[in-house]
């Protein structure tokens, strides 16, 4: 478990994926995701005036957290919604061990992410994040 208390699971996720080859070198795939924690997230947040919010069931603290290796962001509230993912991509090969791929996603994030400003602690909510990926590969 990222978190610190006993957990054995740590998301709970529904993903709906496809994938379409209208030509036998190109593939078109895309999913949609919704996750959540299982437990609620936002172990020492803070509430409006700034004081700290010892919830102990909750058992993660911040996701930006996790990713950013500091506690940059204070969490704003308990909640365990992480949001949705929507996904899209295509792969091309363009010839035998030449494909070009391209990605393309959006997270829409829940409340899990919300953080309060440093300075005013008013709450924020993180807003969209998006992310392209273009892969140009040539196997041999």
């Amino acid at each position: 478990p990222l978190g610190l208390g006993p957990s054995y699971e740590n998301l709970t996720a529904l993903k709906l994926h496809f994938s379409v080859c209208p030509f036998d070198s190109l593939d078109i795939h895309g999913a949609v995701i919704w996750a959540k924690y299982t437990q609620p997230v936002g172990r020492y947040a803070r509430d409006a005036s700034g004081a700290l919010i010892q919830d102990w069931h909750a058992f993660y603290g911040h996701p930006m957290n996790y990713g950013a290796s500091n506690y940059t962001y204070i969490p704003a509230d308990v909640d365990d919604d992480l949001g949705w993912e929507i996904d899209f991509g295509l792969t091309w090969t363009i010839m035998e061990g030449l494909s070009l791929n391209s990605e393309f996603g959006v997270l829409f994030a829940g409340d899990a992410f919300d953080y309060r400003d440093p300075v005013t602690f008013e709450r924020e909510e993180w807003g969209e994040i998006y992310s392209w990926t273009n892969t140009l590969m040539y196997e041999f």
